[in-house]
């Protein structure tokens, strides 16, 4: 039976940046069309947790799965952990990750820790 992963270096996903909260830089992958719904890894991990439901998901909706601050290839702050990975700034990462992508509203899906 053939994989329904998707390869990270698939040519069909689009990879970029966007600022984040305290000029952090958020990276994203994004693929399909649709409905915006917005995939949040948990800790730890990054965005590739989500290959076996992007593929299915992009049939129906645009996909745009995120690194959080210090995961995969987005930005790593400096300093207290306690205060750089608050869950008020992971929370205004995803804010200004939408907004840098003028979605007014998302559904969001997370995988629990």
């Amino acid at each position: 039976m053939a994989s329904s992963f998707i390869s990270p270096n698939d040519a069909r996903l689009v990879h970029a940046i966007a600022p984040g909260s305290d000029a952090v830089e958020i990276h994203y992958v994004r693929k399909g069309k649709g409905a915006p719904v917005v995939l949040l890894h948990a800790w730890p991990g990054f965005w590739y947790d989500w290959r076996a439901v992007i593929p299915k998901l992009s049939t129906i909706a645009d996909v745009i799965a995120a690194d959080s601050r210090g995961f995969g290839h987005s930005g790593h702050p400096a300093g207290a952990p306690a205060d750089i990975y608050a869950p008020d700034n992971r929370a205004n990462d995803i804010i200004a990750l939408m907004d840098h992508l003028a979605l007014d509203r998302a559904p969001k899906a997370s995988i629990a820790d």
